[in-house]
């Protein structure tokens, strides 16, 4: 616990650095006052985004893991910090001591849950291994010939190596997730903050819902290094601030700033945040509008930037501009993965989504066989969640109809946004932790209104409410904390955190040298991280492509 207590809040101060010296830049080139100031949360959010776009160039021409790219990252945050120390952003918030409480206890729940052995699937399936890759080599040209997982492009996996500090010869740790959780808590607790000060508003009603259902859904993924929870929580972020743009009396050009980049990196974290772009859109359009070029040019230029590496790596894993995408089919590399690979990396994840291990039959069924199925292998609050999503636009628009209570035009476009990303998730790939962010998106956009409206005919009792879910939430965390502590594991977490759990792979032959695949009889092989390299599908016509693995690898199959 010591040791990822302490590298997290170097984490925190690396987001914080690049996250001025990002926002710095726009503020020069869009000429934004000074008085338009940014939230803490918001600056580690863009110190984020800004970090992983350098981590993803940086893995063009040199690996992450040796230690060179993550000290010349400090040292060069560290002249950002110099550089702009007149003008950094305010500190920590000034929030209600009740709130600082709930914060502090969420800051220890997440501390411990940092400690554990990861629990999602895919951790030992390929994001272990990928992040190993990551850490070793500079990008290996057609490693999805290797194992398809390995060209899912997640510049989230991109980010964790680069922060893994496996160069302390200690552990590969990974810290990024609960540092994530961590910021997310914070900027979702200025919703807490408002309640107090009696400052009601549809952006602050579903902060305060978005705060206990991260940990409620969200905390499991914690210990690992899946980018499910990022999804989710920046899918929300997102909508806060459109939401937050149309409640401010002043146009604001950095709230546009943040919107656009924050969507636009959320396409190279997972493609199903494609529709999160439609926010950039509406941005540049109301730009286009008014005739403002400079601006559009700026923000067209840091998606594009955004997204160029992310493209480029895209082509070395995998020879596609976009994996698994075959309709976009520019290049013709040497190491191009072949198309019946790229298909059964589609049905893969589809059929998994679906109907879990029993994958295969599922991508055959028609719809009618298949959602009957899928949706009763969901939990109780699962298929609730599903149904008040499904349910939502019925529920939104009669109160848009009705005029109580009054629900505005862009208030609607952020709903329909994510109700087309829920349809996007469900057709694609509809595992229920894939599509947290849309689902709850749903629900929470349709509440807000029904509790502002309801808040706002008894005023007299906000303060004795808004103390009141305090209260609940301290409890809340508390029973958190209390559930997640892990006392049979103690000793061996207070110093440092476990390690991914052992891998569970035996020798086999690629092409005349010796790596580590699925043992006959095993369905699942979970490679974790000791064991290296490792592939969960071993494909038989795999050769490589030189004497070396960095010399990367091509299918025997033609593309």
């Amino acid at each position: 616990m010591v040791v990822i207590t302490l590298l997290s809040f170097v984490v925190l101060a690396i987001f914080f650095a690049y996250g001025n010296g990002t926002l710095w830049l726009l503020r020069r080139f869009l000429k934004i006052e000074k008085s338009e100031q940014v939230e803490v949360s918001l600056v580690l959010i863009s110190g984020l985004c800004t970090v992983t776009v350098i981590a993803m160039t940086a893995h063009l021409f040199m690996p992450l893991g040796d230690g060179t790219f993550t000290v010349a990252l400090i040292l060069f945050g560290v002249l950002i910090i110099f550089i702009n120390r007149n003008s950094i952003s305010p500190g920590l918030p000034a929030f209600h001591i009740l709130v600082w409480v709930v914060l502090i206890l969420m800051f220890a729940t997440i501390v411990e849950n940092s400690t554990h052995i990861p629990s999602n699937p895919d951790t030992g399936l390929y994001h272990a291994q990928t992040i190993r890759w990551f850490e070793t080599y500079r990008i290996v040209p057609g490693l999805g010939n290797l194992e398809s997982r390995y060209a899912f492009n997640s510049s989230w996996l991109v980010l964790n190596a680069s922060l893994s500090f496996v160069f302390l010869g200690l552990q590969s740790f990974r810290l990024v997730n609960g540092v994530t959780f961590l910021i997310a808590s914070l900027f979702f607790a200025d919703g807490l903050s408002l309640l107090m000060k009696r400052d009601v508003s549809l952006s602050a009603l579903l902060k305060v819902m978005f705060l206990p259902l991260g940990f409620y859904l969200l905390s499991s993924e914690i210990s690992s290094v899946s980018n499910d929870m990022a999804v989710a929580f920046f899918t929300w972020v997102v909508i806060l601030l459109w939401v937050e743009k149309y409640e401010k009396p002043a146009k604001s050009v950095m709230n546009n700033v943040l919107i656009v980049l924050i969507s636009a990196f959320m396409v190279t974290v997972k493609l199903s945040s494609v529709p999160l772009l439609l926010f950039s859109i509406f941005v540049v359009m109301e730009y286009a509008g008014t005739g403002e070029r400079k601006k559009i040019f700026v923000l067209g230029t840091m998606g594009i930037l955004l997204l160029l590496p992310w493209i480029a790596r895209s082509v070395f894993l995998s020879g596609y501009l976009i994996f698994p995408q075959l309709q976009v089919d520019l290049f013709s590399p040497d190491w191009k993965m072949s198309r019946e690979s790229v298909d059964i990396a589609i049905q893969g994840v589809v059929g998994i989504a679906r109907l879990g291990n029993s994958w295969d039959p599922s991508v055959s069924l028609t719809f009618s066989e298949w959602v009957p199925r899928w949706f009763h292998r969901l939990t109780l609050n699962r298929q609730a969640m599903v149904i008040g999503a499904a349910l939502s636009p019925i529920l939104l628009l009669t109160m848009k109809f009705i005029k109580k209570p009054a629900i505005s035009r862009e208030y609607l476009l952020a709903f329909f946004v994510m109700f087309l990303g829920a349809i996007f998730w469900f057709f694609a790939a509809p595992g229920i932790r894939f599509g947290y962010g849309p689902l709850i998106a749903l629900c929470a956009l349709t509440v807000a209104p029904f509790l502002l409206q309801l808040i706002a005919k008894h005023e007299k009792v906000l303060g004795f409410f808004s103390t009141t879910l305090l209260v609940l939430l301290v409890v809340f965390q508390l029973y958190t904390l209390w559930f997640s502590f892990d006392a049979s594991t103690f000793r061996q977490r207070w110093l440092l955190p476990l390690d991914y759990p052992p891998s569970v792979a035996s020798e086999c032959d690629l092409d005349g040298i010796t790596i580590h695949c699925r043992p006959d009889g095993i369905l699942w092989t979970q490679c974790f991280y000791d064991v290296f390299p490792c592939a969960t599908l071993h494909r038989l016509d795999t050769k490589m492509r030189g004497a070396a693995f960095q010399d990367g690898f091509r299918s025997g199959i033609s593309p």
